[in-house]
Parts: structure tokens; sequence; C-alpha cells
């Protein structure tokens, strides 16, 4: 008898207390959430198990950087829905006694506010 008593508390006791698909951001002004990449948006906005020789992974999880983006430059444009316009630059190059260094640029802009 102690144990269905001791299954059903170890049961219970592993499940979550709230479980939700997506997380949902209360906010009246919440931005959409823009990837920085191309791949990164095709991944669900988590490229972090996935490396590539893509310079923009580093600002997913810095862990990404590696040789196979020594000297790479990555651009990217998106124009979304109403003349929302982002774009991210990033370098990546390796430093003799630091490592692997990265730096990106990134710009938004939503057009002229009718006032």
């Amino acid at each position: 008898m102690f144990r269905p008593t001791l299954a059903a508390l170890c049961l219970v006791a592993l499940l979550p207390a709230r479980a939700r698909a997506q997380a949902v951001e209360a906010g009246a002004f919440s931005l959409p959430v823009l990837d920085p990449t191309a791949r990164g948006a095709a991944l669900g906005g988590s490229p972090v198990a996935a490396p590539g020789a893509d310079a923009g992974n580093f600002l997913y999880n810095p862990a990404l950087l590696s040789d196979a983006v020594a000297d790479h430059v990555t651009l990217g444009y998106l124009n979304h829905l109403s003349s929302l316009r982002i774009g991210t630059l990033t370098y990546a190059r390796p430093v003799a006694p630091i490592g692997m260094v990265a730096g990106a640029i990134r710009f938004l802009g939503w057009g002229a506010v009718p006032r």
C-alpha cells in the first residue's frame, strides 16, 4: 500500500506547475521578437545547439564563436510590416592573446510617424 502512494506522490511532484506552449509577455508596447539572422529565424529563434559558419550566431550564444566564423561578415536586412526595418551587421575575428572577438551593429527604424 505504501508503493502506490509513493508512486502517485512522485508523479505529482514531476508535473510542472504551469505549462504553456509559448511564453507570452504582457505589456502595452511590446515589440515583436525579430531574429538577427535568417538561419536563427528558421530555427525558431534558438540556434543554440546548431553551430555553423554564421558570425551572427554569437548574438544568440557567445559560445558559438569558433574558427569556422573567423573573418566572416554577416549582413541581414528585414523589411517588415508597416515600414518597420531591421538591419544587422556582424563580424568575427581571431585575436591572438584573447581568442575570437566579435561585434555587431543593429538598426531598427519605423519610418515616418504622423503627428
